[in-house]
């Protein structure tokens, strides 16, 4: 097998130097994990929304603390994608430590 057919097959079937194919347990943690940021959206959507008027009837102290709930399910859904999406912690919840080794200093 010549070399160019040997570069196409191994580009065809991303193998080869420079392809880093993820492994299953890396896909299926993935697939877990955004599984898991979907079912905090659906719960979180399920949640009461603050009134916009004036002239509503306020959110009783339940019903406060679900939107509570939801809003930080959403946050907790947006953090895991970010991370699946870069492969960092978010800011939010970096440690001090971590900071300062992204080059943030600590306050």
């Amino acid at each position: 097998m010549t070399d160019f057919w040997r570069r196409t097959l191994s580009a065809v079937t991303h193998r080869g130097p420079g392809y880093d194919v993820p492994t299953r347990s890396e896909t299926d943690l993935r697939a877990a994990f955004t599984t898991l940021a979907d079912r905090y959206e659906e719960m979180a959507g399920r949640a009461p929304e603050l009134p916009t008027s004036l002239y509503i009837d306020p959110l009783t102290p339940t019903q406060e603390r679900q939107h509570e709930r939801a809003v930080a399910r959403r946050q907790a859904a947006a953090d895991i994608r970010e991370v699946l999406r870069s492969g960092r912690i978010p800011h939010d919840l970096m440690t001090d430590a971590e900071m300062e080794q992204h080059g943030r200093a600590a306050r």
